[in-house]
C-alpha cells in the first residue's frame, strides 16, 4: 500500500460552547471511508501505527483494528486525538462537514497523520 489515505473528523457527541457538555466528556477519532476501510482490510493488520505531530514533538500511538472495525465501524479512536484536534482547532464542525485529515502511509502499517490542505 503507498500513498494518502483521506480520512474524517468523528467525536461521539457535538461540543457545545455555551453549556456543561465539555472536551472531556468527547471521544474524537477518524472516520474511514468504505474504500479506504477496505483497503485497511485487505492488508489484514491487526493494529495500524499512527505518528501525531504536536508542537513539541510527536507521539507516536499504536491503534488496535478491533473486531468493530472489521465488522460495522468505520471509525478509530487513537487515545491521542482528543489533543491533537484540540492543538489544530478542530474540537467543532459544522454537522455534515467534518474536517479532511490525511493519514500518510509511511511504510509497512506506519501513517503519519496530517492536516489535508
Amino acid at each position: 500500500m503507498e500513498g494518502i489515505l483521506i480520512v474524517k473528523s468523528w467525536a461521539n457527541g457535538k461540543l457545545k460552547k455555551d453549556s456543561a457538555w465539555n472536551y472531556n466528556n468527547l471521544r474524537y477519532g477518524f472516520r474511514f471511508s468504505t474504500k479506504d476501510k477496505e483497503t485497511i482490510l485487505k492488508m489484514r493488520w491487526t493494529k495500524i501505527i499512527l505518528i501525531f505531530p504536536f508542537n513539541n514533538g510527536e507521539v507516536t500511538e499504536t491503534v488496535e483494528i478491533t473486531g468493530g472495525f472489521y465488522n460495522e465501524c468505520n471509525e478509530i479512536r487513537p487515545n491521542n486525538a482528543n489533543n491533537w484536534f484540540m492543538e489544530n482547532n478542530m474540537l467543532c464542525w459544522e454537522s455534515g462537514n467534518p474536517y479532511s485529515i490525511e493519514l500518510i502511509h509511511i511504510e509497512n502499517n506506519i501513517f503519519r497523520v496530517a492536516l489535508h490542505e
